[in-house]
């Protein structure tokens, strides 16, 4: 990736005759890397994800870890640093909120945030974080993310979203189905709602998942590739 520095044209960057649109972890690495408070998921020493996806820690936060390769030659620390926390405060300012871009103790919690990054091998962990599910969303397609496959997502209790249960039909961990009634009797189980086909990987263990989605293990699934996905957290 070369480094697109604050004056050239957005949301582009070239690369010998290639256009590249630029992604969440080009943008914040460098601030990361010197700025990074650690999140739920994904924090110093536990094991990082090796490619795109959504993760949600025990209490339905979201962040989004970004895996890409990165050499010296994407620029600066300094360059990247300046321009990525301009940009990310701008966009949490233009929401009224704080120009930051680090969640601070005992502050309200950043539309988006650094959560922290890991670099080694030519390839950088990026982890960012969001006040809301659809934050995600939202700040992807702000910026131009073609990394960000999904085109909604919520999470909340199934007592809420159990009422778009009905008709959808339900696979356990163990791949047997389950009716929707069965689904909705764990009233306080986090539930995510998704469109668009990706990686989700979760704090707690995955109890039952709609048709389309797959299982990869047993806090990792990967959405359906059309429709809505549901998952129902243990």
């Amino acid at each position: 990736m070369q480094f697109l520095r604050p004056f050239a044209p957005e949301p582009f960057v070239r690369k010998g005759n290639i256009m590249k649109k630029r992604t969440i972890l080009t943008m914040v690495l460098a601030a990361a890397i010197s700025t990074a408070a650690c999140s739920a998921m994904g924090k110093s020493g536990e094991k990082l994800p090796a490619e795109n996806s959504v993760m949600i820690d025990k209490g339905g936060n979201v962040s989004w870890a970004s895996v890409e390769p990165y050499d010296s030659s994407d620029g600066t620390e300094e360059e990247l640093k300046t321009w990525a926390e301009n940009k990310i405060a701008a966009f949490n300012s233009s929401l009224g909120k704080p120009a930051q871009a680090v969640n601070s103790s005992g502050s309200e919690r950043l539309p988006v945030a650094i959560g922290s990054v890991a670099v080694g091998n030519g390839t950088a962990t990026l982890i960012t974080e969001y006040d809301t599910p659809s934050r995600l969303v939202e700040f992807a397609g702000e910026i131009g993310d073609y990394n960000v496959p999904f085109t909604a997502l919520e999470v909340g209790r199934v007592a809420s979203a159990g009422q778009s249960f009905e008709g959808i039909t339900f696979k356990d961990e163990k791949g047997n189905t389950v009716d929707a009634q069965t689904v909705r009797a764990g009233n306080e189980k986090l539930a995510v709602k998704a469109e668009g086909q990706g990686i989700i990987k979760t704090e707690n263990a995955i109890l039952y998942i709609s048709d389309g989605c797959t299982l990869q293990d047993s806090k990792t699934v990967q959405t359906a590739q059309e429709g809505t996905s549901y998952i129902v957290l243990k």
